[in-house]
């Protein structure tokens, strides 16, 4: 499988958090259709940033600490990953 994503200017929002680049944001299936099936000399004007007006900053928590459950449950989880083969993954 490959996986990509395409980076542009970064807008207002952006820019404060991010000043070097923000990812491409299509937002209409026109645009999603034109990204999947035109070549890039078309699909080309897709590089651009969301407008501001299009794209909010939340304030965002940090999450809970975890409990003595979770923490064992995830270090279970983490060992058994380790343990295991990459085909298995």
């Amino acid at each position: 499988q490959l996986f990509a994503f395409l980076t542009c200017e970064p807008n207002g929002v952006v820019r404060s958090i991010h000043p070097k680049a923000m990812p491409v944001i299509l937002t209409s299936a026109t645009d999603i259709d034109t990204w999947l099936s035109a070549d890039w000399p078309e699909a080309r004007h897709l590089q651009r940033p969301l407008d501001d007006d299009q794209l909010i900053e939340l304030d965002v928590e940090a999450p809970p600490p975890r409990t003595a459950e979770q923490t064992a449950a995830y270090e279970a989880l983490r060992q058994a990953f380790d343990r295991s083969e990459p085909g298995e993954r």
